[in-house]
Parts: C-alpha cells; structure tokens; sequence
C-alpha cells in the first residue's frame, strides 16, 4: 500500500474520543459540517479522499491504497482507534479499513454504503463520470447543481458545494473537483467482495427503500458478517445522500449509537 498525505477538514475540539469520517466518491470532507454540528461527537477528522477536494490525485487508486491513506491520516493526528463513519464509497472504504487494521477501528456508522455493487451498474455509473463534458459557463455550471439540492433541507449546502468543489479546468470548462479517473477507479473496486471482517458494532444507516445503494446482497453479507451486533436504520425520504436531504433524520438515526 502506498499512502499520500490528505487535506483534512476537522470539527469540533481538538482533544477527546475522535470520529474520522469518509465522504463518498464525488465528495470532499467538508460535506461532513453540518452533521458534526448535530451529532456530538467531540473531534470530526473530515479528510478529502486521493482524488477529491484539496488532496493529491496520484495513482494508484485501489481501496488499499485509500485505506493506507487514511492511516497515515490517523498517524498525522496521533489516533491509535478511532469510530468511523463512511459514507457511499466511504462505507467501502470504512469495512476494508476494519479489514485491514481492525485494531484501529472501534464503532462503524455506514451510511448508504456502496460496495458489492451490481457490475453492470457500476459499469454505467463509471461510464457517466468517463464522459463528463462538465459545463461551458460557471452559470451554467450553477444552475444544474442547483438542481441536485431538491429540498428545502438542502439548500444550505448549495453555496459550500459550489464555493468549495466546483473549479474551471485547464480545458477552460467548469467540472467538480474531484478527478474522472479515481471515480472511474472507484467503481470498479466497489464491485468487490467485502473481505473477511471482525466483528464490531455496526450501525447502517439506510436511504429512502426507493434511493437507497445497499442492495439485498450486501444486506445479507453486513448481516452475516456481523449478526446481532449490526443496527439498520432507515432514514424516510433521503436520498443517497442521505445527511443532505434529511440531515436531522441521519443525525438522529446516529446519535443514540455514538453516544453507548
């Protein structure tokens, strides 16, 4: 494994149990602020992920290769163990960290995991990012993000989303920051199967049945891997991204778990 240095958002105080939480593909840390605001937890280590936000691009772009960074992350911060949270292709990420270094890893919180994905829709959400023309304007650019805040929940986040993850290329078009290619990489490592995995107490925290990723295969193998020491919840009317369009139902959702 081959670990990179990442930008790291981080909330709360500097002392205390940390939470590290990982965004998912597309994302950046920052994402995380307004459920830090709503979940107390005293520390959030909010890291943007090889490929997104402020962090290096550099290949190669396998999950071990992600799970190596976020443990020079944890080093860079002097936590041994720590309660993860992930979400979409942070959930992956979250379960081969516990894989991998499960001495490091204590609570899980997966929300709308996305692992052991369908192949050929990952094949088609992959092909979607490969052929992203991004936009010719920023206002253009705007006002077709502005539709992927669909309500009143999740305005607030329009402008940090805008402000802090929409760059002009070197093409001189407007795209996300967040590279094509490590997305591309990304939804071919979340066609894998989940490795062997200790047991803990895991928490997931499900979208809308109608938007939700996690599939009955991944259920099963969540339900198998950790038995009665795994929690499901469904947060009603969220949709993937579930902390953005029903932030207050995802935080109570965590909160009772975080808080044994």
């Amino acid at each position: 494994m081959r670990s990179q240095d990442l930008h790291v958002e981080t909330y709360g105080t500097p002392s205390g149990r940390p939470l590290l939480a990982i965004h998912g593909i597309t994302g950046f840390g920052a994402r995380f602020e307004r459920l830090a605001g709503l979940v107390d937890r005293p520390r959030w280590v909010c890291p943007d992920l090889r490929g997104h936000g402020r962090s290096p691009t550099v290949p190669p772009w396998r999950t071990e290769d992600h799970v190596a960074d976020l443990l020079t992350t944890l080093d860079a911060f002097d936590v041994d163990e720590v309660d993860v949270v992930g979400h979409s292709f942070g959930g992956h990420l979250a379960l081969h960290l516990l894989a991998l270094a499960p001495e490091r890893v204590g609570r899980l919180v997966l929300l709308d995991p996305a692992t052991l994905l369908d192949p050929a829709d990952a094949e088609a959400g992959a092909l979607g990012y490969a052929r992203d023309p991004g936009w010719a304007t920023e206002d253009e650019a705007r006002a077709e993000i502005a539709t992927w805040f669909p309500n009143e929940g999740a305005q607030p986040d329009l402008a940090p989303e805008i402000d802090r993850n929409l760059v002009q290329a070197d093409d001189g078009r407007w795209r996300m920051g967040f590279s094509p290619v490590v997305v591309v990489a990304a939804y071919s490592e979340m066609c894998r199967p989940l490795p062997a995995l200790p047991k803990r107490d895991v928490l997931l925290v499900e979208a809308d049945p109608a938007e939700t990723t996690v599939n009955p295969a991944l259920r099963s193998a969540l339900e198998q891997a950790f038995g009665s020491r795994l929690r499901r919840e469904v947060v009603a009317g969220a949709t993937h991204v579930l902390f953005r369009t029903e932030l207050e139902g995802t935080a109570r959702a965590m909160r009772p778990f975080l808080t044994v």
